[in-house]
């Protein structure tokens, strides 16, 4: 805490202040000499130590807590979501997620392609080979057949713009020039 109270003692891995949002975090024990890759699997903490399980055959994936989503992954390697009580809100479908941000997550696809969802996991749009930062100010800038363009929380197309522009608001961007 701000006063210098000791919170959690330093057992755990990712256990920075800046993680903890509403309360928890995704954690894991850190022991080089018992665990392979020195941690344990993740697992959901809120701040007085108490682990909030995830159902059988379902460990969590490091990421951070964001807009009361956790990633999570199963058995066979797939990713999904659980809410801050450790339920699976979006099943594990995933090759590879990213945080959510403004109520939206880019995902991998399995077959290799990108796409945003929103919270519950319905897909906005897909088929990006790649996607620029995040969600900000509800746009995010995304390379599809080629072409980067600006993409609203819908999922919809704003505008073509130059490679690597960032959302600064609905109607002002950050284009990056080279020189």
């Amino acid at each position: 805490r701000w006063t210098g109270e000791l919170v959690l003692p330093p057992l755990y891995a990712s256990v920075d202040p800046k993680l903890f949002h509403q309360g928890m975090v995704l954690t894991a024990y850190e022991d080089w000499e018992q665990y392979e890759n020195c941690c344990s699997d993740f697992f959901l903490m809120d701040e007085t130590g108490t682990v909030i399980p995830f159902p059988d055959g379902i460990v969590g994936e490091e990421g951070d807590v964001s807009c009361g989503r956790v990633s999570i992954r199963n058995e066979a390697g797939l990713i999904g979501f659980a809410d801050l009580q450790g339920n699976v809100v979006i099943q594990p479908q995933f090759a590879f997620v990213f945080d959510f941000a403004e109520g939206r997550a880019e995902v991998e696809f399995p077959e290799g392609d990108r796409g945003i969802i929103d919270l519950d996991g319905n897909i906005l749009a897909r088929g990006f080979t790649r996607i620029r930062g995040w969600f900000q100010n509800g746009i995010i800038t995304a390379e599809k057949d080629g072409e980067s363009a600006c993409y609203g929380l819908d999922g919809q197309l704003i505008d073509t713009l130059p490679a690597d522009t960032m959302a600064v608001n609905e109607s002002l961007f950050w284009i990056p020039v080279a020189g």
